[in-house]
């Protein structure tokens, strides 16, 4: 469970233990880091496996009424990323009358400028900002569907962030919030998870120090971590090297339920938990009901591995809400 306005946070202690805090404000020291992160990932984001991710998006289609709704949508894309969810989208059918494609990484809205469709292009509106920036300029907009695909476990001050999302939304206005960590992810799962990718996949093989270096890809990822400690040392923003797995829960700050966060022994006060699509709800509020929830990837994301693919299939069939990632949709009513 998510502990709304814990007095403390485990960013706090991040920033306790690695940042140059007589220079840098918390702020900084967040924003520096998702720079240099996302200056040497940005296109990582590109190509990813994401069949299980279009399946389980092309399920809610129908819950939020698009045949009612052609070419009436305003999609608000907060973290829009490289633009998988406008493709998506235009996958899915789901027409709209403008786009707002947010995103505040410029590395990431220049891979996606390299993929835009042209007859949309007008439709289309990109800004290079923060969604909070945004607000007042979006809440006149009518039948809003406000799409955030893999951006909430980004978030760390979720509070702020879900009070945006409340003070935009008006009656029959539409939230969805997918392809996030289920944080109420069994433990058996996690040990099935386990189990199975130790068989069918190298992913615990690759974990060994002097065998991963063996594997391409695991080296470039070694170099990659090794130039975002370098970018931020030279900045003087950190005053010493974060570990990947630091770096990892500092972006991907809302992923609870792989536990690994554990072995950086950061101290209970600090921690307010992960928040899930429940405590989301409760958020919220009465006055937003929740049509739709699905999670998928019940062993993780197969990467495109065919046992690992077929076995999520099977997972999915016969534990239908103990996937790793979940999607939900939610729709302002009258009380």
């Amino acid at each position: 469970m998510y502990k709304f306005n814990n007095p403390n946070k485990r960013i706090d202690w991040f920033y306790e233990c690695y940042a140059n805090v007589k220079n840098f404000s918390i702020e900084e020291f967040i924003k520096k880091v998702n720079d240099a992160y996302y200056l040497n990932s940005a296109k990582l984001y590109s190509h990813r496996y994401t069949d299980d991710i279009y399946d389980a998006y092309s399920s809610f289609r129908d819950q939020i009424g698009h045949e009612n709704h052609i070419n009436q949508f305003n999609i608000i894309n907060i973290g829009a990323g490289t633009g998988f969810d406008y493709r998506m989208l235009k996958e899915l059918d789901i027409r709209f009358k403008s786009y707002y494609f947010i995103e505040p990484s410029i590395d990431m809205i220049n891979e996606y400028k390299n993929n835009i469709n042209a007859n949309d292009e007008k439709k289309i509106i990109i800004k290079n900002n923060h969604f909070s920036d945004l607000v007042a300029e979006l809440k006149n907009k009518k039948n809003k569907l406000i799409f955030i695909n893999s951006v909430l476990h980004h978030v760390i001050y979720l509070e702020s962030f879900l009070d945006d999302i409340k003070s935009l939304m008006e009656v029959d206005d539409i939230l969805v919030i997918g392809h996030e960590p289920n944080n109420s992810y069994s433990r058996l799962m996690f040990l099935f998870n386990i189990a199975f990718r130790s068989i069918f996949t190298s992913a615990l093989i690759k974990k060994i120090p002097f065998i991963k270096k063996l594997f391409k890809k695991e080296s470039k990822n070694i170099e990659r971590w090794n130039n975002i400690n370098k970018q931020l040392l030279k900045e003087n923003i950190i005053l010493k090297e974060m570990s990947p797995l630091t770096i990892r829960r500092i972006i991907d700050y809302g992923v609870g339920h792989k536990n690994d966060w554990k072995s950086l022994n950061i101290p209970d006060k600090y921690n307010e938990g992960f928040i899930d699509a429940g405590d989301i709800s409760s958020y919220l509020g009465k006055n937003y009901e929740r049509i739709f929830y699905q999670t998928y990837r019940h062993l993780g994301d197969s990467n495109g591995n065919m046992i690992i693919e077929n076995l999520n299939k099977i997972f999915k069939f016969l534990f239908k809400n103990h996937g790793t990632n979940f999607v939900s949709v939610w729709k302002k009513c009258n009380l």
